[in-house]
């Protein structure tokens, strides 16, 4: 397993002379956390044909059918073994994808001055072709979406970076194009 604890730790998988690059190039991402908050899985992404594609518990499947959530958990501020689950079915059809945490709240705009993701003991898990990668919610600042990680392919190659950047308002297109 290889952890990316600070942001801007990356790891890089190349898709075609992986020992896996026979094996379907899926990816199963896995948020999990214990605490009692509302936390939801969202995925943004540019796909192969250029558009732009997001994925949350509001629209649990991308349009071309690519990236699927299981469930939205944590409901009403719930602790326990909460974990939310998407798919990605194949990677190469994904230019660009983020992970991103939301702290759900039922008057949208409202957040609380608690509302730092480093108390939420969250987390998520990339399994991909035989490896699993973690990236730990762990940013101080305050706000309700939290870019935890980013994929990115290039000439066959996958990078996965830690990026727990914190921001205001939920990611855009203009945003994810821009995310280095």
């Amino acid at each position: 397993m290889i952890e990316l604890r600070k942001t801007g730790d990356t790891c890089k998988i190349e898709l075609e002379k992986s020992e896996s690059a026979n094996k379907s190039k899926n990816a199963h991402v896995k948020m999990s956390w214990k605490t009692a908050v509302d936390l939801d899985l969202h995925a943004f992404a540019i796909n192969s044909e250029d558009k732009f594609v997001h994925v949350s518990f509001a629209k649990k499947k991308s349009d071309c059918g690519n990236i699927l959530l299981d469930q939205d958990a944590g409901v009403g501020n719930s602790a326990g073994d909460n974990e939310e689950n998407l798919v990605v079915h194949d990677l190469t059809k994904v230019k660009k994808l983020i992970f991103v945490a939301n702290i759900f709240r039922f008057f949208g705009s409202l957040f609380s001055a608690g509302d730092k993701f480093n108390k939420y003991d969250g987390q998520i898990a990339i399994r991909t072709l035989d490896r699993e990668i973690k990236v730990f919610l762990n940013s101080e600042e305050l706000g309700r979406w939290a870019v935890i990680a980013v994929i990115e392919n290039t000439n066959g190659v996958m990078t996965i970076k830690n990026v727990n950047a914190i921001l205001k308002t939920e990611p855009n297109l203009e945003y994810l194009t821009n995310l280095n």
